[in-house]
């Protein structure tokens, strides 16, 4: 049965850490008054403390699909092998057309979580409907302005590194040339990246992108148990306009994503960080940063 909301939705997979780890995620968002749910997917260590219960709107979803011990990691690994990959793609994109529930359960066991998430995601939004969306990693990010602010309808994606290209990138160049080969990776090399670790859509774009999104990653080569395929997907995607409605954001004009090259760009002045002449709503990867990780841990 699916639940009509009219409130925006932040939400986020953060399985296997407790509650400490997603404190400073959460303590902004109270600090900003966020009136929206919050949804965080977590296992049995994660237990909100009684005293966020009436000043937030938050739930943990407590899923045990991701949890994967050794001889599972080890059955991953043998269905993610080169010589069986192909094959398990095509099983998982026959369910996904003919049989929802077995094809999340399978495709969440088998997938690396930050690649799992996506089928989570897909699952809950076509059984629960709210009105703006917010896709995001929440260990290491916090907010200092509402993310739903002029908000436009679209799938928003948002710029993490202005200052290196994907092939310039010795990370994000192998995951486009594993999914996607030689040739893509020529293609759309001088191309800038996006984070897949925050993204902003109204309901019935994300509708469309969890769609396409999970199609694309079932129809590439590369790895399934690994980390990195979720962003090679999502900068395919974006390069090649196969994303409806996208809206392309600069690092910082709305969330930055902090890497060693920004450092220099970043200030902090009267409790507010500002990026170039950006003062982003989410700061993203602050503990990279040793100023912003202090500044963090003062302000909570």
């Amino acid at each position: 049965m699916m639940e009509n909301n009219e409130k925006n939705i932040i939400i986020g997979v953060a399985y296997g850490y407790d509650f400490d780890k997603i404190k400073y995620f959460i303590d902004s968002l109270v600090l900003l008054k966020y009136s929206g749910k919050v949804v965080v997917v977590g296992n049995k260590n994660m237990i909100i403390p009684v005293e966020y219960l009436n000043i937030i709107d938050l739930e943990i979803v407590y899923d045990d699909r991701f949890k994967k011990d050794l001889i599972d990691r080890g059955i991953n690994k043998v269905l993610s092998s080169k010589l069986l990959r192909p094959f398990t793609k095509r099983i998982l994109l026959y369910l996904f057309n003919n049989n929802k529930s077995l094809f999340y359960k399978s495709f969440i066991y088998i997938y690396h979580v930050v690649i799992a998430r996506f089928a989570f995601y897909h699952e809950f939004f076509y059984k629960n409907i709210y009105k703006d969306i917010f896709i995001t990693d929440i260990r290491d990010v916090f907010f200092q302005k509402n993310i739903f602010e002029k908000y436009e309808k679209g799938v928003h994606v948002f710029n993490e590194q202005e200052l290196l290209t994907i092939s310039q990138c010795p990370w994000n160049s192998t995951w486009i040339r594993d999914e996607f080969g030689v040739n893509e990776l020529n293609k759309i090399g001088k191309e800038s990246i996006f984070c897949v670790g925050t993204i902003r859509m109204d309901y019935l774009n994300s509708l469309k992108f969890l769609d396409n999104y999970i199609i694309n990653m079932l129809n590439s080569k590369g790895p399934m148990n690994i980390y990195g395929p979720d962003t090679a997907i999502f900068n395919y995607m974006i390069h090649n306009k196969l994303i409806e409605n996208v809206i392309e954001h600069s690092n910082g004009d709305t969330v930055l994503t902090v890497t060693h090259e920004t450092f220099d760009l970043i200030s902090i002045n009267n409790n507010c960080i500002k990026y170039r002449e950006y003062f982003p709503s989410v700061i993203h990867q602050y503990d990279r940063h040793d100023a912003l990780n202090k500044y963090v841990h003062q302000l909570f």
